[in-house]
């Protein structure tokens, strides 16, 4: 796919985003992954309160052959900050999309 990742993620690491939520309700996060082995995971937390649950990245066969995994939420509306933490690490991960459903 090309382009840059976040590489070498491990446990207890993680990322923030802000982001403008036009309108409260339902979106689908997902997440672009790579990893040989699997057995990563992360959470997304806004407002200090996990919103995804756990999400796993499967086996992909190359820190470079992508997927995408992906987790619904619920979010208000306005400015505010989501983290995305890494609860096992072992994968990169190239972008993260939301949608709204």
């Amino acid at each position: 796919e090309g382009g840059f990742n976040v590489g070498w993620i491990g446990a207890g690491e993680w990322l923030r985003y802000t982001v403008d939520v036009a309108s409260p309700g339902n979106y689908l996060l997902q997440f672009r992954v790579a990893s040989p082995s699997g057995g990563g995971s992360l959470h997304v937390n806004a407002g200090g309160t996990n919103v995804s649950g756990a999400v796993s990245v499967p086996v992909t066969g190359s820190w470079q052959s992508w997927t995408t995994v992906s987790a619904p939420v619920t979010l208000a509306a306005g400015r505010q900050a989501l983290t995305v933490s890494f609860d096992a690490g072992g994968f990169n991960l190239r972008f993260i999309d939301m949608t709204a459903r």
